[in-house]
Parts: structure tokens; sequence; C-alpha cells
């Protein structure tokens, strides 16, 4: 990993971190899943495909559709998935926002 990288997803981090209105799966829960296996799963696959984004974000979007405290905002700072519109697929209660962390 560049040094670019790993400072824009500590920046990222930061913007987030503390917020108490993020709700995000704890380190423990990342650790404990396997995101190789999400990742390929016939049905990661063809949401992917029919959302148009990549297996990789799938499992975030099916996060923020399973919040049920109104309008969620994903923060991204994957640029292609902030291109995604989730209303275009019957999400009416997702947004999504680009984080530029290049600074």
């Amino acid at each position: 990993m560049t040094q670019a990288v790993t400072e824009a997803q500590t920046r990222f981090a930061e913007i987030v971190h503390g917020n108490p209105w993020v709700d995000a799966p704890t380190q423990a829960d990342v650790t404990r899943m396997d995101i190789r296996a999400i990742r390929q799963n016939n049905w990661v696959q063809l949401l992917g495909q029919t959302w148009g984004i990549q297996p990789k974000d799938v499992p975030i979007i099916e996060l923020a559709a399973n919040v049920t405290n109104g309008t969620t905002i994903v923060f991204t700072a994957d640029r292609s998935l902030s291109m995604f519109v989730p209303s275009n697929h019957r999400l009416t209660d997702i947004t999504l926002q680009y984080v530029d962390c290049s600074n």
C-alpha cells in the first residue's frame, strides 16, 4: 500500500471517527467477516452487476438499506461508488457522499 493511500484512509477515518451519527461495523465485526467469500457470493455478484457497482461495494449498500432510522448517508472515499444512485434501484432512503481524502 502506498503512503498516499495510507494517508487517505487515515484522513477518512478521522473524518467519521467518533461521529455519533455514523453507524458502521466495528473492527472486530470486520475481522470476523470472510470478505472474499462475501464478494464471491452469487447474489453479491448479481447485485453488483444489476446495480452497476463492484461486488466489494454490495455489502456496504446492503448495510445501508437495512438501517431503519430514516435516510442513510454513506460516506465514501471511493469515487466510483459515490456515482451510484440508489434511488434508481428503488433504494430511496440511501444517499452516497464522496469524501475527498486527497488533501
